[in-house]
Parts: structure tokens; C-alpha cells; sequence
């Protein structure tokens, strides 16, 4: 297993998680969407580009929901790896 590998082996996960860290992902990918098109509108001449409030908050919201998964997703192996012992 590599550093970046969280685990070698399947996992079981309860429904409720798996739609709270897919709702997560599709969070991540709106925003990082609108920080794309925000950038594009920057740069083109009759672009209107988003405020610097609302980029830095976006990249926040951005951060807090890949810190929700990455935690999520390692109590959930921390918890297996616990019960295999």
C-alpha cells in the first residue's frame, strides 16, 4: 500500500454516509465549477468576475467539505481496522 492509500481491501459503508460524502463530492465539483467560469470572466474583457469575499468564502466551503470526506472516510477505515483487531 502506497502513502496516498487509505486501505488495500474493500470497505463496507452505510448508506447514510455514502450519500452524506457523495453529496459532498458534488459540492466540491458546483463550486469548483463556479471558481473555474469565476476565473474565465476575470480574464475576458466584458467579464463581471465574482467579489474577493465570495471567492475566498467559496474556496472555505471548499475546504471544509473535503475535510468533512477525508475525515469521514478515515474514522470509517479506523473503525474497521479496530473491530478486525
Amino acid at each position: 500500500m502506497s502513502n496516498l492509500d487509505l486501505t488495500s481491501r474493500p470497505v463496507e459503508i452505510d448508506a447514510t454516509l455514502f450519500n452524506r460524502l457523495h453529496r459532498s463530492m458534488h459540492g466540491i465539483e458546483a463550486i469548483s465549477r463556479v471558481l473555474s467560469q469565476n476565473g474565465a470572466a476575470a480574464e475576458s474583457e466584458g467579464g463581471t468576475p465574482l467579489n474577493g469575499y465570495l471567492v475566498g468564502c467559496l474556496t472555505d466551503a471548499i475546504h471544509a467539505l473535503s475535510e468533512y470526506s477525508i475525515d469521514a472516510m478515515e474514522n470509517l477505515i479506523d473503525r474497521r481496522e479496530a473491530h478486525d483487531e
